[in-house]
This record gives C-alpha cells, sequence and structure tokens, in this order.
C-alpha cells in the first residue's frame, strides 16, 4: 500500500489522480479532512473509494501512526519543512518501510545562496543518510496549471 503525502498541493493532484488512473492502491495524508473534498471527487469520477488520513507531519507519533499497514511512500511536502523529514524517516525505519519517493527541485542547483536552498540541501542530506531505500526527484519546472507557480506567474505579468 502506498501512502501519498501532500495529495492536496498543486503536483500532489496530479499525482493522486494518476495513481487512480493507474489502479495503484492508496491512501493519503493530510492535515485535515475538509481538504479532503477536491480529492474526493477526482477519486469519485474513477469510482473509487481512498481512503484519507489526518495527521501532522511535525508529530512524529502521528506520523508512525499514519504509517501503519504502508510499504510505499510518495512524498510531495517542500522538503525545506526539515522536521518533517526527521519525523517521516524516524517513522519509516520503525515500520520498516520499503520505498520511499521524495521530490526536491533544481533550486538546490543554482549558484545563489538562500535560506530554502540551504533547508532543502540539508533535508536531501537526512534522507541520503538515513539509510532507508529512497528515490530523490528535482524536477526542473512544473507547470500547467494556474496554480503553477511559475508560467501562470509570468502570462500574468505579460497581461499586465
Amino acid at each position: 500500500m502506498i501512502l501519498l503525502i501532500g495529495a492536496t498541493g498543486f503536483l500532489g493532484r496530479h499525482v493522486f489522480e494518476s495513481l487512480l488512473k493507474k489502479g495503484d492502491s492508496f491512501s493519503c495524508l493530510i492535515r485535515s479532512l475538509d481538504r479532503a473534498q477536491p480529492l474526493k471527487d477526482i477519486a469519485r469520477r474513477y469510482d473509487k473509494d481512498i481512503k484519507f488520513i489526518t495527521g501532522n507531519l511535525l508529530s512524529a507519533d502521528s506520523v508512525y501512526n499514519s504509517l501503519e499497514g504502508i510499504d510505499k511512500i510518495i512524498y510531495l511536502v517542500r522538503l525545506e519543512y526539515k522536521e518533517h523529514i526527521r519525523n517521516l524517516i524516524s517513522s519509516i525505519k520503525r515500520r520498516d518501510i520499503k520505498r520511499a519517493v521524495f521530490i526536491s527541485s533544481t533550486t538546490v542547483l543554482v549558484p545563489l545562496e538562500n535560506g530554502i536552498k540551504k533547508d532543502k540541501l540539508e533535508s536531501e542530506e537526512l534522507i541520503r543518510n538515513s539509510g532507508i531505500d529512497y528515490t530523490i526527484l528535482r524536477p526542473s519546472m512544473i507547470y500547467g496549471g494556474r496554480g503553477d507557480y511559475n508560467f501562470s506567474r509570468m502570462i500574468d505579468f505579460i497581461k499586465r
């Protein structure tokens, strides 16, 4: 069973729908059930019933409890939240999770130094040194809708 963390975000909704199309068995960890309604609507179109687990990544116990019965994780929450990563890694080890996929960004490769880059690099280092079986993906740009923060901003700028 896969646990999708970050399903309510821009990328998360697309991964959520891809998992539905593929027919994978998965659950979603979300902060509150009121944020699940748009995802429930998508699942209904595929005639699927997805389990939504409420939890808080800042709580090690909450993360640990959300991983019961899970063997794979797709983590789409921003990697600069290092405490989330620490709690997740600790829980993955305790639950003996088989695989975790993390989304980072090419921000870590730019020559400019800033806090977000530093935090993402530290999170990536925590993952690399954790001993868990992982993949870190760094998409160069994610676009395709009003909430993509890249092309939609540029289009709005050009319109102004």
